[in-house]
């Protein structure tokens, strides 16, 4: 048996100009612990999300869990108040 494995110091990364950038983004702020995949096109406070994301997500995802693994769309089209987002949103209950 061999050790070849290197473990990746950060699942998160971005893509630029095609070229893939291992780490958080600048414009993502918040606890990203937990997050893991493309986070190209996120934006803003990421705290409470968790799960693996991907580009197609956009808006204010603060207080957002749950496995967001393959879901598209821009949670501000889902019309959450700020009493919603302070309580915090399983992506579950946002899926048509």
């Amino acid at each position: 048996m061999k050790r070849l494995l290197k473990k990746n110091p950060t699942a998160l990364y971005y893509v630029i100009d095609g070229k893939r950038i291992n780490g958080i983004h600048s414009g993502i702020t918040g606890d990203a612990t937990g997050i893991w995949g493309d986070v190209t096109g996120i934006r803003g406070d990421v705290s409470g999300l968790t799960g693996k994301v991907s580009s197609d997500l956009t808006g204010w995802v603060s207080g957002l869990t749950g496995d967001v693994t393959g879901f598209t769309g821009d949670i501000d089209d889902c019309e959450l108040t700020l009493a919603d987002r302070e309580r915090g949103v399983d992506i579950a209950d946002l899926i048509v």
